[in-house]
């Protein structure tokens, strides 16, 4: 590997590719670790994979993390994971301070905004994937969840059931939310029915926002039956509010997402649930084919999603139809 060969001093590197790599080293501060460096020198490789997520609070991020943890483990590697808080400044800065700690490879679900920032670890021969959301700046490969499919499965869902005013609770926060939106109102399209702006909530940014929405749409002239929760933070806060109007026997809602609760509640949430197994088995094989030396195409790998099918989508709504045209996750 090239980056190799410059940093341990070895020669035989084009002059070009030598000062790319040492502008990526100044770029990113980077320093070599003896002590790593002698402990992978002997025996099958160990590597240390670095992951930055939104928030490791957020139970799909903990559970994701999960899931790539156990399978690095089984090829007796380790992950580190930290926190951006979804902002891109505090993104470029645990890059470099995962870097200076000379993780072998790097996972991140990037920040809306520039991601220039990954370019030096790229030329400085560390692979980089993201997770969750392609990058939008950066020429890296990224493994994602059918957001978008999985939302028109919830919506020809709910329409089965007899559901024409449907609403959508969400925000504008980039690529995720922007296809399951794309879904959502693609579904309503696909079944002849009408755009009704009113029911269409970007603004539920945390669960403690989203009671007041609810309350919000309930009290509407032509109030919806059903509501679609585009993130699990958002569905928590729909169930809250639900309960607290005593309509949670009464309102459909199905959220994209599960939630450690939801087969607690009654009636139990229906979710569109990712395949967070599937993805983090992917990021690893992805990651040690590249460690390995084989390259990798700069393309985005689409996981399917399931529709779990429990309580609180199964509330019938005014109208029956059973010519409802059935969706693919």
């Amino acid at each position: 590997m090239t980056a190799s060969r410059v940093v341990n001093g070895a020669g035989n590197v084009e002059p070009g590719r030598r000062r790319a790599v040492e502008q990526a080293i100044i770029d990113l501060g980077y320093r070599r670790n003896p002590a790593a460096h002698a402990l992978r020198s002997h025996g099958a490789p160990s590597w240390i994979i670095g992951f930055i997520v939104d928030d490791i609070k957020d139970s799909f991020f903990s559970q994701l993390a999960r899931s790539v943890e156990d399978a690095l483990a089984e090829r007796g590697s380790m992950l580190l994971v930290a926190s951006s808080d979804a902002r891109a400044d505090r993104a470029e800065e645990l890059v470099r301070d995962l870097v200076a700690h000379n993780v072998d490879a790097l996972i991140i679900a990037p920040p809306p905004g520039d991601q220039s920032y990954l370019s030096p670890t790229v030329t400085l021969g560390r692979p980089v994937l993201c997770v969750d959301r392609p990058p939008a700046s950066a020429g890296v490969p990224a493994i994602v969840s059918d957001n978008r499919g999985g939302a028109r499965a919830a919506i020809d869902h709910l329409v089965a059931r007899g559901h024409r005013d449907i609403a959508y609770i969400g925000d504008d926060l980039g690529y995720t939310m922007r296809h399951r939106l794309d879904g959502y109102r693609e579904a309503l399209q696909a079944h002849g029915l009408a755009k009704r702006p009113e029911l269409v909530r970007m603004d539920a940014y945390t669960a403690s926002s989203v009671p007041a929405i609810v309350s919000e749409l309930l009290t509407l002239d032509e109030p919806p039956t059903a509501l679609f929760t585009a993130r699990n933070v958002t569905s928590l806060g729909a169930l809250v509010g639900l309960h607290q109007l005593g309509r949670q026997r009464e309102i459909a809602q199905i959220g994209f997402d599960d939630l450690d609760l939801g087969t607690v509640v009654d009636p139990a949430l229906s979710v569109v649930a990712q395949r967070l197994d599937d993805i983090g088995r992917q990021i690893v094989e992805n990651l040690v084919s590249r460690l390995q030396g084989h390259p990798t195409a700069e393309t985005v790998t689409t996981v399917p999603v399931d529709l779990v099918r429990r309580g609180s989508s199964e509330i019938p709504g005014p109208r029956r139809s059973g010519t409802v045209a059935r969706a693919r996750c």
